[in-house]
């Protein structure tokens, strides 16, 4: 009975998010506020990111290390191969479940909501990149 509740809930959920990707949605993940959080100094010497809710900067994730939703995005040129494929720095946070490795891929632009505007890759167009990988 347990296992086929569970099945059901994986179902459901696999149902779901590919219902929000077919519809262009993107589910927001529900942050605490970033007040009243005290972060050390940042790292040097590293490309900096802060992984999804995350208020603290912390040092990328370089080629051949672990990637995942809640893991520091991988580094610039590099992107996260799943079993479930290619992502640009890591997978969706309602893709938890992928685990992967980060890998060199075509140069791609930075996520726009971690970077807020400072750009230090070019932005390319799907175009312009060959994903036929």
């Amino acid at each position: 009975m347990g296992s086929t509740r569970t099945v059901l809930c994986v179902c459901a959920v696999v149902v779901l998010v590919t219902a929000m990707e077919v519809l262009g949605e993107d589910p927001q993940l529900p942050c605490s506020p970033c007040y009243n959080v005290t972060c050390g100094d940042p790292p040097e010497s590293c490309e900096l990111d802060k992984i999804p809710c995350g208020c603290c900067p912390t040092c990328v994730r370089l080629e051949g290390q672990l990637c995942e939703a809640f893991s520091p995005r991988c580094g610039f040129g590099l992107k996260c191969l799943t079993p479930g494929g290619f992502y640009d720095g890591r997978p969706p946070w309602y893709m938890q479940f992928l685990r992967g490795v980060c890998v060199k891929g075509p140069q791609t632009h930075p996520d726009p909501v971690l970077e807020q505007g400072k750009t230090s890759a070019p932005i390319v167009s799907a175009a312009d990149t060959d994903d036929n990988v």
